[in-house]
């Protein structure tokens, strides 16, 4: 099969010169701390655990190899890269049955700009259970600004059966200030009333 990062042949998917240089990118790599609560990587004991705090982590951050593989899936057209990113965040899943994979919706812009959505395409290539309960509100792009002057969003939350339901995992490609998933992570408690955290593949 073809790597999707440089092109050869190879009986892996990446090969495995480009898996190694990913791997390296990965803040489990490059933290060497490690949460004593819930065993995520950490830049330094001294400073809140992202993933208890916050409740979402990502594989990397946003630089290098990760970044220019984001722009060829999100500009480039790449859409076979979604696997690749899927089989960077499986891991990061935490393990257990019930749980489903929650993506970002992209805006209407973004999916007819790009000719799809970035965030539904990756959730369903993790193949493990997805579930479409965010919807984007227009209140929210048009009169609420985050601290950078940019629109932030509102998400409205659709109610939907999950059978065996334990456990929510909202998913996106990139997390910039972490207002879009705050948001979304704190629709879906008020709704759902089980544990929400998020994933994403970089760390901006």
């Amino acid at each position: 099969m073809e790597c999707p990062i440089c092109t050869c042949l190879s009986p892996s998917f990446p090969c495995h010169f480009c898996q190694r240089e990913l791997d390296g990118y990965a803040f489990s790599s490059l933290w060497r701390e490690r949460c004593p609560v819930c065993g995520s990587p950490m830049l330094s004991l001294a400073y809140p655990c992202r993933f208890c705090d916050a409740r979402y982590q990502a594989y990397g951050p946003h630089l290098g190899l990760l970044r220019e593989l984001m722009a060829r899936y999100k500009t480039g057209g790449q859409r076979n890269l979604s696997r690749l990113f899927a089989s960077l965040l499986v891991p990061l899943v935490p393990p257990g049955e019930g749980t489903y994979l929650v993506p970002v919706p992209a805006s209407r812009e973004g999916v007819r700009r790009r000719g799809f959505d970035q965030g539904l395409l990756l959730a369903r290539s993790m193949r493990l259970p997805v579930a479409r309960l965010l919807t984007r509100t227009s209140q929210g792009i048009q009169k609420r600004q985050d601290r950078f002057g940019r629109a932030k969003v509102i998400f409205k939350v659709k109610e939907q059966k999950l059978p065996s339901l334990r456990r929510l995992v909202v998913v996106d490609d990139v997390i910039t200030t972490g207002s879009t998933m705050r948001s979304a992570i704190s629709a879906l408690e008020q709704q759902y009333r089980v544990p929400v955290t998020g994933l994403a593949v970089c760390l901006a």
